[in-house]
């Protein structure tokens, strides 16, 4: 197959499709644009929301040895895991790091799988 003739089958393809997206009819678009610009706007507040209870201003009086911590990093999901212990660090321009040492629970399987797995060599 030439380059003119797989272009001109993508081509003729792509106005297929736009011509079906132009009759398309959405029963009360405008109320689905609403309620997509009220999600994006939640969405929004959300992450700021987040950013403002995780800033450390506000989460080190919480943050103690023994207190139980979701443990993230950008998008890596450490789990959960206890706090042993924490460093404040401050660094130029007012910027603050907190190190967290935190006991991460190193067992891939759920608690009461454990608990039932337990019972079960125990009374056999």
């Amino acid at each position: 197959m030439t380059y003119a003739r797989t272009h001109s089958q993508t081509a003729l393809e792509l106005k297929r499709e736009e011509e079906c997206r132009d009759t398309t009819i959405i029963p009360d678009e405008a109320l689905v644009a609403e309620y997509y610009e009220y999600r994006q706007q939640l969405d929004q507040m959300a992450i700021d929301f987040r950013e403002v209870i995780t800033h450390p201003t506000y989460s080190l009086q919480f943050l103690q040895p023994g207190r139980l911590v979701k443990v993230k990093q950008i998008k890596l999901d450490f789990g959960w895991g206890v706090v042993i212990n924490f460093q404040k660090r401050l660094l130029p321009k007012v910027r603050t790091i907190v190190r967290v040492f935190p006991l991460l629970n190193i067992c891939s399987t759920p608690l009461g799988q454990i608990r039932t797995q337990n019972r079960s060599t125990t009374s056999a």
